[in-house]
């Protein structure tokens, strides 16, 4: 008999090999058949043999080994003789071909030579496990099967104490989840009558030989003697209700076991289900970003609720990164959204659209508008405004100092309310039928403008014919005071209002007509000439805060050949107000009509929209583009507001929807941190994650206490000129800086003091430092390509600087479990800026002779390198923008680069587990990445606008510090559960019944986000 049988395909025999070596190592006798099986023998009888005798039955699965013929019959071989089955995964596998008793087992996965170790002693506790009862469960089949193949002879029977503890064995079987087998049964069953049979023939001989000694003659001893018989036999009958006692509990344990068996196997299905709906969602949200990213940021919670795998997490986190400005959706009209606009003192936003579309009226036909008031900064409905209006919504407007807001609609009707009550004012403000498609107030508030669309009779074709009309109305009373028309045929579609006071701009859609009237008299006021070729249909205007520039946003080509005419490029003019010129060339982006456009309080920022479905922001003074366009409506956008602070924007569409963009947002997942005012090359949080440090070029140190609201700020200064590098000790109390200045300083984290004076032993300023993992060493590497060794307590130098490296040290790290350092250079410089190869060098620096073994890979300068948690792998990042994971026992690198960054690796940091490493690059992005399966986890984390020099994780792993030339510190929130939070906050809502009908066919309704009402 042996301690395991190891089943394998010929092509695996490498692995089989070296998993054969390192069992015997631990003291296992194995079987395996390249060694046992004696010439000229029945091959496969002799593999059986070894099968039965062994305790633990160990199958290395692969695709070959599911597709062998010999392995299914070893496999069977061991279920026929209940063997402890042990599956090892060495392979990519189709789980459905595995054989069903191994595929409802737990699986040991070897995934590479790397993680061999760990996974052998995970596979020895597997082996292990209650090896008494094993062994006894192969000792009892072995006997059972020699009593069977030699035909049931007796003399194989077990008895006394050898039967007794076959017994007790298997009275404990089940708790030991070891199932003995039909045949081991039987041998016990048999060899329990057979032992009760001797006994009954042993007292029946001595009752014999009593009754010859007397002569038979004792009538007394007879009947005792028959008493004693017929006790035996009642023992003889519990003996046998016994054995089919153990026989009913041997049946009621397989079937146990049976359904134990099936619940698994259940189970293994329902985890596969998982985890293919959660592929699925994190799919279908990658497909709809760009359409419709609320449903996307839906579905991809739904991914990792159903499998928190690596696809699952980086679908959410691409759709919290996707379009970082849009801070959240504010779901509540039910139809088309007309007008969005922020009360002036900036806590409400007042939205109008449709209530109630009307289709028996024609598409987009509206039979009742309705007013939503919401909470700013928070997003949330405060209230619904009682339904005054019976058509849809075009416009709201407030007065100057917020004491009145109007509100008109395409019923020919203007409501005036009491922003305090938010009650209408008296009735609806209306003189006759016709659209009103605008209304502005004076600058003063005491006259309200409306733009109308009016019918009138043509004697001369006697027919109805639309007219532009503008209307003045008293704000106070609420009388027409004026009005005056054109018979354009069409209407005014735009106005706006000059902040001066003395004039007013109209426009009139489907023809390029442009008016300014004197806002006193009334009366129309010279247009430029620079405007007489200007060829664009106008449909919106907007006047910057100092009335200086008017925008003018519409139509610049149309496509005549589709009904209705189809625009095929919207443009922007700007006329400066002042020179009575167009400034500068037309801004062009839009793909179609421009809807509506907004000036920022300030006057930098021209936002506008379009029925592209799309908002682009505007540099003003420069007339570029800031960014690409902002995205996530699904239909035409046909309002904006800016809130007074600025820095947020709103936006209404037909797509029922209104969107709160927060313009300084750089990421959903991001806090931005400022205080530097040049570049910062270092970031490094303490040991206990309560502080954060960071060095500038401005020759600064901003010590940051984390544990506390405000972040309290201590500026560390005394370094000449810039500030390259820090570490923290492990203890936390020291932190270390080097500087351009050539020098190394301590620094007291509580007091902020300087310890002593500066540690000097370099002639070029130190760009990296290290403290040993037991905190009694600093490393220094400096541009004079050496490093020096401190002795932290007595601050003295430790020898002579390291040498060996040809150009600038960049990067130290220390191995976290031994006294192994990692340094980064450039082995062979070109010309001081360029390197042609790369190269790490790792010094034993705990025994009396320093020397340094060479990692050679890259092929270029190397900026950044990390240790592993466990400290056997090495992280690398380069100059010719890859990664390289390096084993450090080898010194061989693992596996191939791992490109994705488009620029240098600057810096690259291993999570505090371990399972995540992150990279920062000249790209400005940093790319997080699940060592194990080096998949990237979502889209790239974007927020920063120049390169990332730096990176450090929060010792829970659930933070990353990144510092950048930008001069700011991003901590980037990577907890997977505040994403689920921040993700639902941002759709504002959940899945509606036809969104949910199309995804979860068979299901009975849920929320993916609790706070919400259902959709």
């Amino acid at each position: 008999m042996g301690d395991v049988f190891i089943s394998y395909s010929r092509k695996d025999i490498a692995f089989a090999r070296l998993l054969h070596s390192a069992l015997k190592e631990n003291q296992f006798e194995t079987w395996i058949d390249w060694q046992d099986i004696p010439p000229s023998t029945d091959w496969l009888a002799e593999v059986y043999e070894a099968i039965e005798g062994a305790d633990s039955f160990l199958s290395i699965i692969s695709q070959t080994s599911i597709e062998s013929e010999i392995c299914t019959l070893e496999i069977d071989h061991a279920i026929k003789n209940n063997k402890r089955l042990i599956p090892i995964i060495i392979d990519e596998i189709d789980v459905q071909a595995v054989h069903p008793a191994l595929a409802a087992i737990n699986w040991i996965f070897f995934q590479g030579e790397e993680e061999f170790q760990p996974t052998f002693q995970s596979l020895m506790e597997a082996i292990h496990m209650d090896q008494d009862a094993v062994k006894e469960h192969t000792r009892l089949q072995v006997r059972a099967l020699e009593w069977e193949r030699e035909g049931n002879d007796k003399s194989y029977l077990l008895r006394g104490g050898d039967l007794e503890q076959a017994e007790s064995w298997l009275s404990l079987a089940p708790e030991k989840k070891l199932e003995p087998t039909a045949l081991q049964t039987r041998y016990l069953h048999v060899s329990r009558q057979e032992a009760t049979r001797r006994q009954r023939l042993t007292v029946m001989a001595l009752l014999a030989g009593l009754v010859i000694a007397i002569g038979m003659g004792v009538l007394a001893w007879t009947q005792r003697n028959q008493a004693v018989y017929e006790g035996q036999i009642r023992a003889t009958a519990q003996a046998e209700a016994e054995s089919e006692s153990i026989a009913r509990a041997t049946a009621q344990y397989q079937a146990e076991a049976a359904s134990t068996e099936a619940v698994a196997q259940r189970n293994e299905a329902q985890h596969q289900t998982r985890l293919a709906r959660s592929g699925f969602f994190a799919v279908e949200s990658f497909s709809h970003l760009e359409d419709n990213l609320d449903l996307a940021t839906l579905l991809s919670i739904e991914a990792v609720n159903n499998a928190d795998t690596i696809q699952a997490q980086g679908s959410l986190l691409t759709a919290l990164q996707y379009y970082p400005q849009l801070d959240r959706y504010l779901h509540g009209h039910a139809g088309r959204v007309g007008a969005v606009i922020f009360s002036p003192d900036g806590e409400t936003l007042v939205t109008a659209g449709c209530a109630r579309e009307d289709p028996t009226q024609g598409t987009g036909s509206c039979s009742e508008g309705e007013i939503l008031l919401w909470e700013i900064p928070g997003g949330e409905l405060i209230r619904r405004l009682e339904p005054v209006h019976t058509s849809f919504m075009s416009d709201l407007a407030f007065s100057p100092d917020g004491a009145l807001m109007a509100s008109s609609d395409w019923g020919g009707n203007i409501v005036l309310w009491d922003p305090q009550t938010w009650q209408p004012i008296g009735e609806p403000l209306m003189v006759d039928t016709g659209r009103v498609l605008g209304v502005e107030f004076y600058p003063d508030g005491k006259t309200l403008v409306s733009s109308h669309e009016t019918n009138i009779f043509d004697p001369v074709t006697e027919t109805q014919q639309i007219s532009a009309e503008i209307r003045f109305w008293d704000a106070e009373t609420g009388e027409l005071v004026d009005s005056f028309s054109f018979p354009y045929q069409m209407a005014f579609t735009s106005l706006a209002f000059n902040p001066d006071g003395k004039s007013f701009v109209t426009a009139i859609n489907s023809a390029t007509l442009v008016r300014l009237w004197d806002a006193e008299t009334r009366e129309p006021l010279p247009i430029p000439d620079a405007f007489s070729d200007i060829d664009a249909v106008p449909h919106s205007l907007a006047f910057n805060p100092r009335g200086d520039i008017l925008a003018i946003g519409g139509c610049a080509e149309w496509d005549s050949t589709q009904s209705p005419n189809k625009c095929l490029a919207g443009e922007i003019t700007l006329w400066n107000m002042r020179t009575d010129d167009v400034s500068g060339a037309a801004l062009t982006g839009h793909k179609d009509t421009v809807s509506s456009l907004v000036f920022s309080p300030d006057g930098k920022t021209l936002a506008s929209s379009g029925a592209d479905r799309s908002i682009i922001l505007w540099d003003v003074e420069t007339g570029e583009p800031i960014g690409d366009p902002l995205h996530g409506h699904g239909e035409d956008v046909a309002s904006l507001a800016f809130h007074p602070a600025g820095g947020l924007l709103a936006s209404g569409a037909d797509d029922h929807k209104v969107i709160l963009w927060n313009l300084s947002e750089v990421s959903h997942v991001a806090d931005t941190l400022s205080g530097h005012s040049a570049p910062i090359w270092s970031v490094v949080y303490s040991p206990d994650g309560n502080m954060l440090a960071s060095a500038s070029e401005d020759g600064s140190i901003i010590l940051r206490d984390m544990s506390s609201d405000g972040n309290e700020e201590v500026v560390l200064e005394g370094h000449e000129g810039h500030v390259y590098s820090l570490d923290f000790s492990p203890e936390g109390g020291f932190l270390a800086s080097g500087g351009q200045d050539g020098t190394v300083r301590l620094w007291d984290v509580i007091t902020g003091e300087q310890l002593g004076g500066p540690l000097n032993a370099h002639r070029e300023p130190v760009i990296s430092l290290a403290f040993s993992p037991d905190g009694d060493t600093l490393a220094a590497g400096s541009m004079d390509h050496t490093i020096s060794l401190w002795e932290v307590e007595s601050r003295e130098l430790i020898g002579k600087p390291l040498e060996g490296h040809s150009d600038n040290v960049d990067n130290l790290r220390f191995s976290p479990v031994n006294g192994l350092l990692a340094s980064s250079s450039c082995a062979e410089p070109i010309g001081g800026r360029y390197c042609k190869k790369g190269e790490i060098r790792l010094w034993d620096i705990s025994g009396s002779n320093v020397t340094g073994s060479t990692l050679t890979g890259h092929t270029s300068f190397i900026y950044g390198i990390d240790f592993s948690p466990n400290g056997e792998t090495l992280a690398s990042g380069s100059a010719d923008k890859t990664i390289l994971l390096w084993d450090i026992a080898s010194g061989q690198p693992l596996g191939e680069a791992i490109e994705g960054h488009t620029e240098v690796v600057t810096s690259v940091a291993f999570s505090p587990d371990g399972e995540t490493l992150a990279s920062g690059s000249l790209d400005k992005t940093i790319i997080l990445m699940d060592v194990a399966s080096r998949q990237v986890i979502g889209q790239p984390l974007s927020g920063h606008t120049a390169s990332v020099n730096s990176l450090s994780w929060h010792p829970d792993g659930r933070t990353l510090a990144s510092a950048s030339h930008d001069s700011t510190v991003i901590l980037w929130d990577l907890d997977p559960v505040s994403w689920q939070v921040e993700a639902c906050q941002r759709a504002g809502r959940n899945m509606c019944p036809a969104e949910w009908a199309i995804y979860f066919p068979d299901e009975a309704y849920h929320k993916t986000c609790l706070d919400y009402p259902d959709g």
